[in-house]
């Protein structure tokens, strides 16, 4: 009788015992060093100090011996290409190599809409045989850059094309000009500028590679008319992994 009294009471003062150190840990006592906030003194660099910002980081959890390498996904910075007309395709690496500055060699640049000549020769319509009207439409060289007709934004997640179309009318009075695109698989012409003066131009901006066809129309005081078409390809832009099709 008197050994099971003994070992009751040994029980329950080491329950009182445990319950005291428990108390003790909880008001006064420390966490593991790999949880403490660690406090900036002045003395040597602080760890909390805010760093430039990597790609990867290691993390090693509590009560682990083995640290996980993670990699942390980095935005790429928006590319710009100048190109000095447009394409199908183009491979990210080429671009860079290739088109990345706005200014072009001496003697590739035409700066005027006349050199462009060749590229957008004019379709006459008639009045009783008699030529009056007429237009030309091309893209400017030297809007985007020197030697330069067309500019790309890119960044994966986005894109971002331009170029500036510039024409000139003559041969009638009070000459105005109608500006309109047929735009990727539409079949359907969409006007982008009315009664423009007959010479004069337009940035047109997209966020879509594919062929764009503009027509510009001239139209005098009398109703004679005459039109221009050009046609424009806006590369798609090939990562450099892919290959570009032979």
């Amino acid at each position: 009788m008197r050994r099971v009294i003994t070992g009751i009471f040994l029980t329950v003062l080491s329950c009182i015992l445990f319950t005291l150190e428990a108390v003790g840990q909880e008001a006064g006592g420390r966490l593991p060093d790999q949880l403490q906030t660690p406090k900036c003194t002045g003395a040597e660099p602080c760890p909390c100090a805010s760093s430039n910002t990597t790609d990867r980081i290691s993390v090693k959890l509590y009560g682990s011996q083995t640290e996980t390498n993670v990699t942390i996904p980095t935005e790429k910075p928006t590319a710009h290409f100048y190109l000095p007309s447009g394409m199908e395709r183009l491979n990210e690496t080429t671009a860079a190599s290739f088109y990345s500055s706005p200014v072009a060699p001496a003697d590739t640049w035409c700066p005027c809409c006349s050199c462009c000549w060749p590229y957008g020769q004019p379709n006459y319509t008639s009045i009783g045989g008699v030529l009056n009207v007429n237009v030309r439409l091309c893209m400017a060289m030297d809007k985007i850059g020197v030697g330069k007709a067309v500019h790309i934004a890119y960044d994966r997640q986005h894109y971002d094309a331009e170029t500036y179309l510039q024409w000139n009318a003559f041969g009638g009075p009070e000459l105005k000009i109608d500006l309109e695109v047929q735009r990727p698989g539409s079949a359907a012409f969409e006007k982008l500028l009315a009664g423009s003066e007959a010479g004069d131009g337009f940035l047109f901006a997209t966020k879509n590679p594919g062929t764009y066809v503009f027509r510009a129309t001239a139209k005098d005081s009398s109703g004679r008319s005459s039109f221009n078409t050009l046609s424009l390809t806006f590369p798609v832009i090939e990562s450099e992994d892919e290959s570009i099709p032979r």
